[in-house]
């Protein structure tokens, strides 16, 4: 026998409230072998072994927490960087909408210019100028054009960032959830845990007959432990 299986027998029979002395006794009178393979079985070698089963899971859960706990600061930190990059990217897009506007404006402007020249025929010099104008407009659109490009590229690497952030996100939900779902007790004040169907139910045998207690979808000790009292007085 493992000391993993070990472990699990005598928390078994330590949950049908035996003593140390009853679970060592228990032990050797089945012949089990300790750990060590010499000797037997006392209530000091159960209890020192039950502790540490019980320091060796309160270090695990202590270092999952800080993991879980290092995660969510770390998807924060990529969050308010999301949220810089959003509101900056707003501020562009104000720029843009400006310089849009602006065009539009010079555009009015360029086409007033233009039925004025007709009307007024006016010199070659003026005609110059305002040729300028339009080169300098061209020069803006060009501008303004290669300001959207650059700006839908930034758009298209912020949504990537946001994709990345939720798929990290929604792991480490999945990841606590199946974490909860192992600390789930095997047992509970001597009745068996199980799982059937997405609910859960206890079983026990008592007098040679199997005896079981609907619990629900979801799995709380003390509530458990309460419909085990209910049920236990009406059995007797």
């Amino acid at each position: 026998m493992t000391k993993e299986s070990m472990i699990k027998e005598i928390q078994l029979l330590r949950n049908k409230n035996m003593s140390y002395q009853k679970i060592a006794d228990n032990l050797n009178q089945r012949k089990i072998k300790t750990i060590s393979g010499r000797g037997k079985w006392g209530k000091g070698s159960i209890g020192r072994l039950l502790s540490k089963a019980k320091d060796a899971l309160y270090t695990q859960d202590t270092k999952d927490n800080s993991q879980i706990k290092h995660q969510k600061d770390h998807l924060f930190k990529e969050l308010n960087k999301d949220k810089q990059a959003n509101i900056d990217l707003s501020n562009q897009l104000n720029k843009v909408k400006q310089a849009k506007e602006s065009l539009i404006n010079l555009k009015n402007q360029n086409n007033s210019l233009l039925n004025e020249l007709n009307k007024a025929k006016q010199t070659n010099a003026d005609l110059l100028n305002q040729l300028n104008k339009v080169k300098h407009q061209n020069n803006l659109l060009i501008e303004v054009k290669h300001q959207n490009e650059e700006l839908s590229k930034e758009l298209n690497k912020v949504k990537q960032v946001k994709d990345e952030l939720c798929e990290k996100l929604n792991k480490v939900k999945h990841d606590k959830k199946e974490k909860s779902k192992k600390r789930v007790k095997m047992s509970i004040d001597g009745w068996s845990v199980q799982k059937s169907g997405g609910y859960y139910r206890l079983f026990r045998k008592i007098a040679g007959k199997v005896h079981g207690i609907y619990i629900g979808k979801t799995i709380n000790e003390d509530i458990a432990k309460n419909k085990i009292i209910t049920y236990m007085q009406g059995f007797n």
